[in-house]
């Protein structure tokens, strides 16, 4: 499935400002401004100015919030895009309900404690965030993620994206339960082909890593996959399976063909040049 952009025109928006262009502009602000978020349960709340809160909404970072405060536009960040800024590109500072900084470690051990899988997923998200895909929750599509090659209001979501991780690494449990059968692959490609998404599988591999520290996730390695619908309406008598532009992986819906992807998913092609 090709980009699906919205409206005439909104390509050549796209063009002119490149989201990798947004997030560096964000990424400078924040940190002349010395941003902290608010660590809150499983998200973190982040007050902004109106700069600021213009850059976030362009990046696609976090959430407004309707307060009755108007000087400031509160955002609330999930976990993976709030450690992405503090971790990754270094512009949040975070800070718990008692006012006091979180270092990495400290913010790491805490999502873990919040979901296991997090590793993983924090693993996937940065995985898609540096090659300046647009990232952003999943669940309305039953799905971890959707990735947009731009900002939403641009074009239409090309990716429905699941995070997978092995069952068992070193001993320890940190796997889920999703495509483990032909059934389940079934649906979810349906409920993809109806809403013009191509499933990308983002297996997370922890190389035998107990992920302690947030630099662990140096070490992983992802493996990424697309599958996609057999349609016999489209042949019915030569063996066919459907190949995604991005990925050299095919997974046929009758279970005959599986290839490991030669090469890794790329940069949206509106980011080249």
């Amino acid at each position: 499935m090709g980009p699906r952009w919205k409206g005439k025109g909104s390509e050549a928006k796209a063009l002119a400002d490149p989201m990798s262009k947004i997030v560096l502009q964000l990424q400078s602000s924040l940190i002349k401004s010395e941003a902290q978020g608010l660590l809150c349960g499983c998200s973190v709340l982040l007050g902004t100015e109106a700069q600021e809160a213009d850059l976030l909404n362009r990046s696609c970072f976090g959430v407004p919030i309707t307060t009755a405060e108007k000087s400031k536009q509160w955002f609330q960040l999930g976990m993976e895009e709030a450690f992405y800024l503090h971790y990754s590109l270094k512009c949040l500072m975070i800070v718990d309900e008692n006012k006091h900084l979180m270092n990495d470690e400290q913010l790491w051990l805490y999502m873990k404690s919040k979901k296991e899988t997090s590793p993983d997923f924090y693993k996937a998200y940065s995985h898609l965030r540096m090659k300046n895909w647009v990232v952003m929750s999943g669940v309305r599509y039953g799905v971890d993620f959707v990735a947009y090659r731009h900002h939403p209001a641009l074009i239409h979501s090309e990716f429905a994206v699941l995070v997978l991780s092995p069952e068992e690494e070193n001993g320890c449990w940190h796997g889920n339960s999703r495509l483990r059968t032909w059934s389940d692959i079934h649906c979810t490609t349906r409920l993809c082909g109806g809403v013009v998404k191509t499933l990308l599988v983002l297996n997370v591999s922890r190389n035998g890593d107990n992920a302690i520290t947030p630099s662990c996730t140096e070490k992983f390695t992802v493996y990424e996959y697309t599958i996609a619908r057999w349609l016999p309406e489209r042949c019915r008598e030569d063996h066919m399976v459907v190949k995604s532009k991005t990925s050299d992986c095919t997974v046929a819906e009758d279970g005959t063909n599986m290839q490991v992807p030669s090469k890794v998913l790329g940069t949206p092609p509106i980011e080249e040049g």
